[in-house]
């Protein structure tokens, strides 16, 4: 069957929606929708990846720019972890792996070609990954445009196994790995492109900050934002017995994203991340703390009560 090939006037307006779909996910990622990414992926590959059909770039001629860099290139002697286009950002006692946009970063030019195959992440066991690797994975693989039966293991050690070898101690006690790298990592080459393409984007940490909202208690009810991972204390200065277990019941009236889990005594439940009614068992890790540990959820908690099991 015969095909329309699109004119250059067609291909202009594919490059603005494509920029502009990149610039809303980026907005969204920016206010804390981490999945976000995946929708940043599949724009960044339409715009950037050519294989048996040139990419959106290539068919304008625009790949032939130098698109800003702003990754120091990784250090061969390095023994350690090195992500060269993501920071670990502190705000008020949490810590994540965030993007660094125009914060602390020195701003080169690059030719295409290298900018996109130059290795950007590397663990102490030697596996390095490019941005073409992290956008292609994601968009690919793992949920963008297509959701794979398996991954390549040099990403899935980044994505799932925590292999940069990071890790922090939650408000509700006990040590969980950063928010995941490769998100971060997405949105900082979203940055690069932006940059490279669209005149005058800039982007700051405390832009970022901006957008982020507080959690709030309104009626009795908890909303928690989607930037990080919060815990709500609802002990009320009741004693818990250290290796007693514990019945849980909490209500989420609405969840989007991320998971929320009951915290008895430090010690964790099971991840939610349907609305409604959930009941569990925990038994507690000490005697103090008892609440719900929100990560990275835009969920508002309706109910929460426990009691002993016997």
């Amino acid at each position: 069957m015969a095909r329309h090939q699109l004119t250059h006037a067609e291909l202009e307006e594919q490059l603005r929606e494509q920029l502009g779909m990149l610039q809303r996910a980026a907005h969204a990622f920016d206010a804390g929708y981490r999945s976000e990414a995946k929708r940043m992926a599949v724009s960044l590959r339409n715009l950037l990846h050519s294989a048996r059909n040139p990419s959106l770039l290539k068919r304008l001629g625009r790949n032939e720019l130098d698109f800003v860099d702003t990754a120091a290139p990784l250090d061969p002697e390095n023994l350690l972890s090195q992500h060269r286009l993501i920071l670990l950002q502190i705000k008020e006692g949490r810590v994540s792996f965030g993007p660094r946009l125009d914060d602390g970063t020195t701003v080169a030019r690059q030719a295409f070609d290298d900018w996109w195959s130059t290795p950007v992440l590397g663990d102490n066991e030697k596996r390095q990954l490019s941005r073409a690797d992290v956008v292609l994975c994601m968009a690919d693989q793992d949920g963008g445009a297509h959701v794979d039966g398996s991954l390549r293991t040099d990403y899935a050690a980044f994505s799932r196994s925590n292999s940069l070898g990071w890790t922090m101690t939650s408000q509700a006690g006990g040590q969980q790995a950063l928010s995941i790298p490769e998100g971060a990592t997405i949105r900082q080459i979203s940055h690069e492109v932006l940059r490279t393409l669209v005149f005058g984007y800039a982007r700051s940490v405390e832009d970022v900050d901006l957008l982020r909202q507080e959690p709030e208690v309104n009626g009795g009810c908890v909303k928690f934002p989607p930037w990080g991972d919060f815990y709500a204390d609802c002990h009320a200065g009741m004693p818990l017995i250290a290796g007693a277990a514990y019945s849980v019941r909490f209500v989420l009236g609405v969840i989007t994203a991320g998971s929320v889990r009951p915290v008895v005594g430090g010690s964790y439940g099971d991840p939610v991340t349907t609305p409604g009614e959930h009941l569990q068992t925990v038994v507690a890790g000490s005697e103090h703390g008892c609440g719900v540990y929100a990560d990275y959820t835009d969920a508002v908690l309706k109910e929460f009560n426990w009691r002993r099991s016997y």
